[in-house]
C-alpha cells in the first residue's frame, strides 16, 4: 500500500506520462578564456573548481569560473604555480630591488625564502617549481655571482643548494612532484651542454634515452614530473634528434615524442599528468619560443586548438592558433595557457580548457552503504549510492557536474544506475535526519525540508540528468535567488518484486552550496 507521502510527491509530477527520453550529459571538452592581457601559468583543480593563477599589469591572481580574479597582493612577481589544494602559491617577487623566490598563504602576504648565499646583485633565487602539497619550492638560485645552482625549500628543512654537489658551473630545478621528495631539472656540464637531472631525496641522477640502434643518448632539461616522482618530461635530446620526451623510471629509460605533422621544429613537453597518459607542451624549437600548442595523448600529438575543434567543444572560438600551453592539472582534466600575439587570432589573454567537460559538484551524502540508516530489508549499496535494487546491487547514484553559481549556473544533475523506467528529480532544504536519511520504499528518504520537484524524466541505458534540453537550469526551476544550500535526489520507479512492497527507490542524497 503507497503512503499519502509518495502520492503527493508524485501528484503534480505527472511521472506517469513523461515518454520523453533523457541521455547522460555528454563529456564533451570546455573552453574559458580568462580576461585581457592575463597570462595564466598554473592550475589546480579545488573541490568543484579549476583554480588558475597567472598574472596580469596589476600582479598575482587567481581565477575560478564562478569568482573571477582575485587579486593576491604582489605587484611585481613572475611564474606563479599553485598547491593541489589551492592553498599555497609561489612565484619570483622584487623586494627593495632584490628578486627571491617567496610564497604566498593567504591574505595579501608573500613571504621571501632566503637565498643560498649573501651574494650583490639584483637576483638571489627565481621560483620555477611547487610541490603538490604546498611544502617545497624548486628554483634557480646563485651560489656565486657566476653561478646558478639548483635549490630546494621547505620550512623545516631551509634552503637546500641541489647543485652544489658537482663541479659543473650551473644547474637549475624546474619542478618537484606531490610531496617534494622528487626535483627535476638540468645540470650544465663544462662544455655548456645541458643533462636532465632528477634528484631523488637529495639523491642525484641523470636521465638517458637508449635510441632504437642501441645507442645512448643524453636528455635535456626535465620541465616537470607527476605526482609520484616515477614520470618526467622535457626536451631536447643531445647527440640527437632535439625532441620532446618522456622518461619513466619503470624503466630507466626515455621515449621520444613524435611533433606535430609537417612541424619543422623541434617539440617541447612542459608538464604532464599524474598518471602520465597526458602530456602537453609545443612545436617551436625551445621552451621559451613556442608556436602551436601540442597535446599527446598516450604519446600520440594533436594541435591542442585542432583537438578541441575535433571534440566539438562547445565555447571554443576556433582561434586559428590558441597560443602557448604552460600547465595541466594532476587529474589531466584541466590545462591552462595563453595567448602569444594579441590580435593575431589567438587569445587576448589567459585560458583554461577543460578535457572531460564540467567538473564535479557537491557532496554525496546519506549513502545506502550502512554508515547512516539501514536500508529497508537489508539491500545496502555501497558508498555514494543509494541502496540496492532489482537491477543493480551497488544502488543508483547521483552526482553534479558544473558551476553551482546562481549568474553564472551551469549545474547538471545526473544520476546513473537506475532502471530504464520514470525518476523525478527534486530539490530540497535539509538532509532528512540530519544526513542519515529515513527508509522510504525499497530506499531512503535523503532530501527534505522544503521541496521543489524539477523534473520527470525517463532513463535511458539506466542514465538520466536535469536539465536537459530546453529545460529551466536548476537555479531557476529551483527558485534559488540568494547563496545558500539545497539538496537534490532521484526518485525512480522500481516495479520488480524485490525488498518492500512499494515500487521506487531513491539514489543516494546530494548537498551542494550555492554562490552568488
Amino acid at each position: 500500500m503507497k503512503s499519502t507521502r509518495t502520492l503527493a510527491l508524485f501528484a503534480t509530477s505527472g511521472i506517469a506520462a513523461i515518454g520523453l527520453a533523457a541521455s547522460a550529459a555528454a563529456q564533451t571538452p570546455l573552453y574559458f578564456d580568462l580576461p585581457s592581457g592575463t597570462s595564466a601559468t598554473g592550475v589546480a583543480i579545488v573541490g568543484s573548481e579549476a583554480v588558475v593563477v597567472g598574472t596580469d599589469n596589476t600582479g598575482v591572481f587567481k581565477w575560478t569560473l564562478s569568482g573571477g580574479i582575485v587579486h593576491l597582493g604582489e605587484t611585481t612577481s613572475t611564474n606563479p604555480r599553485i598547491s593541489d589544494d589551492g592553498s599555497r602559491v609561489t612565484a619570483t617577487t622584487t623586494v627593495g630591488g632584490i628578486s627571491r623566490a617567496a610564497y604566498w598563504s593567504g591574505g595579501t602576504t608573500w613571504t621571501q625564502i632566503p637565498g643560498l648565499a649573501s651574494i650583490s646583485g639584483s637576483m638571489e633565487t627565481s621560483a620555477n617549481g611547487l610541490s603538490g602539497d604546498g611544502s617545497t619550492i624548486v628554483g634557480l638560485g646563485w651560489a656565486t655571482p657566476g653561478a646558478g645552482h639548483c635549490f630546494s625549500w621547505t620550512s623545516a628543512g631551509g634552503t637546500i643548494d641541489r647543485g652544489g654537489q658537482f663541479s659543473d658551473p650551473s644547474s637549475n630545478g624546474y619542478s618537484t612532484n606531490g610531496n617534494g621528495s622528487v626535483i627535476v631539472g638540468w645540470k650544465n656540464s663544462l662544455a655548456n651542454q645541458r643533462t636532465a637531472a632528477r634528484w631523488v631525496n637529495g639523491t642525484l641522477s641523470f636521465l638517458s634515452y637508449v635510441a632504437p640502434n642501441m645507442t645512448t643518448y643524453s636528455l635535456s632539461e626535465a620541465q616537470n614530473t607527476n605526482a609520484s616522482g616515477s614520470i618526467v618530461v622535457g626536451y631536447r635530446v643531445w647527440g640527437g634528434d632535439n625532441s620532446a620526451w618522456r622518461w619513466d623510471a619503470s624503466t630507466g629509460n626515455g621515449t621520444l615524442l613524435p611533433n606535430l605533422p609537417g612541424e619543422t621544429t623541434s617539440a617541447a613537453a612542459l608538464d604532464v599528468s599524474d598518471d602520465g597518459s597526458i602530456i602537453v607542451g609545443h612545436s617551436g624549437g625551445n621552451v621559451i619560443g613556442g608556436t602551436h600548442s601540442i597535446i599527446w595523448i598516450n604519446n600520440q600529438p594533436q594541435g591542442l586548438g585542432d583537438y578541441l575543434v575535433a571534440h566539438n567543444t562547445p565555447n571554443f572560438p576556433s582561434y586559428p592558433d590558441i597560443g602557448l600551453v604552460t600547465a595541466i592539472s594532476g587529474d589531466g582534466n584541466a590545462i591552462v595557457g595563453r595567448g602569444t600575439g594579441f590580435g593575431s587570432g589567438q587569445p587576448t589573454g589567459g585560458w583554461l580548457v577543460l578535457l572531460n567537460g564540467a567538473l564535479s559538484v557537491g557532496t554525496s551524502f546519506c549513502s545506502g552503504d550502512g554508515s547512516g540508516t539501514a536500508c529497508p530489508c537489508a539491500n545496502s549499496g555501497v558508498a555514494n549510492h543509494g541502496c540496492a535494487s532489482s537491477i543493480n546491487a551497488q544502488g543508483a547514484r547521483l552526482s553534479g557536474s558544473g558551476t553551482a553559481s546562481i549568474s553564472a549556473d551551469s549545474l547538471d544533475l545526473k544520476g546513473e544506475g537506475m532502471p530504464n523506467s520514470s525518476a523525478l528529480y527534486f530539490q530540497g532544504t535539509t538532509q532528512v535526519g540530519s544526513g542519515a536519511g529515513s527508509a522510504f520504499g525499497d530506499g531512503l528518504r535523503c532530501a527534505g525540508g522544503s521541496i521543489v520537484r524539477l523534473k520527470a524524466v525517463t532513463n535511458v541505458a539506466g542514465l538520466s540528468h536535469y536539465p536537459g534540453s530546453g529545460n529551466p537550469s536548476v537555479s531557476v526551476k529551483g527558485a534559488i535567488t540568494t547563496p545558500g544550500v539545497r539538496t537534490y535526489q532521484v526518485w525512480y520507479r522500481n516495479a520488480a518484486a524485490f525488498c518492500t512492497p512499494s515500487t521506487f527507490n531513491l539514489t543516494n542524497g546530494l548537498e551542494i552550496t550555492w554562490g552568488a
